[in-house]
C-alpha cells in the first residue's frame, strides 16, 4: 500500500505500508491492501501506520488537525500502477512517533505561544480574553456566531498543538 499525510508544510510518504489505523470522526477505521474506496474526515486525532522496511515492521504515528482520508485501489493517475493508496490532506500534522528530542518538544512550545497570540489578538478585535474561553458552554454559543469564526480557528488550533505537545512530553516520561 502506499501510504501519504500532507498539509501545506510537510509532505510525508510511505511505501510497502502494511496496516494503516485511523480514527474517523464516526468510529475507527481499519485500512489494508485492497479496502474499499471511500472519504472520511479525521478531527484532532491520532494516525497509525505500519510498514516494511528492509525485513522489519516500522511503526508511525501522527496526531492530524481536520484531515480528509481518501482511500483508492484505483491507482492515482493511468501512469501509476494499481493498488490500495491511503492520502490524508491535512490542516496541521504533528508525527509523535520516532525520538522525541528538544527540538521537537521546543517547535511544538513555540507553536502553542504563537497560536495563543493569534487567539489572543483575535479575542481583542471582538473585546474578548483568553479567560472568557475557560467555560464550554460561553465558549460554543460564541463560536456559533459569525463573527467568531476565526476566534474558533486560532482556538481550535492552540488546542491542537497543546495535544500533541502532551502527548510527546507523557513519552518522554515512559520508560524505553
Amino acid at each position: 500500500m502506499f501510504f501519504q499525510v500532507t498539509n501545506l508544510d510537510e509532505n510525508i510518504v510511505q511505501i510497502n505500508t502494511t496496516k494503516i489505523r485511523a480514527n474517523l470522526t464516526d468510529g475507527v477505521t481499519e485500512f489494508l491492501e485492497g479496502h474499499t474506496d471511500m472519504l472520511g474526515l479525521i478531527e484532532n486525532d491520532i494516525v497509525l501506520t505500519e510498514s516494511m522496511v528492509e525485513g522489519r515492521t516500522v511503526k508511525k504515528e501522527f496526531l492530524i488537525q481536520l484531515g480528509i482520508i481518501i482511500v483508492s485501489n484505483g491507482g492515482l493517475t493511468v501512469e501509476v500502477p494499481k493498488g490500495t493508496y491511503v492520502i490524508i490532506h491535512s490542516k496541521e500534522l504533528v508525527e509523535l512517533s520516532g525520538p522525541t528530542d528538544e527540538k521537537k518538544v521546543n517547535d511544538l512550545v513555540a507553536k502553542v505561544a504563537k497560536k495563543t497570540i493569534e487567539l489572543e489578538k483575535e479575542l481583542a478585535k471582538i473585546n474578548l480574553s483568553l479567560s472568557d474561553l475557560t467555560d464550554e458552554e460561553p465558549r460554543n454559543l460564541l463560536f456559533k456566531k459569525i463573527e467568531a469564526a476565526k476566534v474558533r480557528a486560532s482556538f481550535n488550533d492552540v488546542e491542537f498543538f497543546t495535544k500533541a505537545l502532551e502527548f510527546l512530553k507523557e513519552r518522554r516520561k515512559l520508560p524505553s
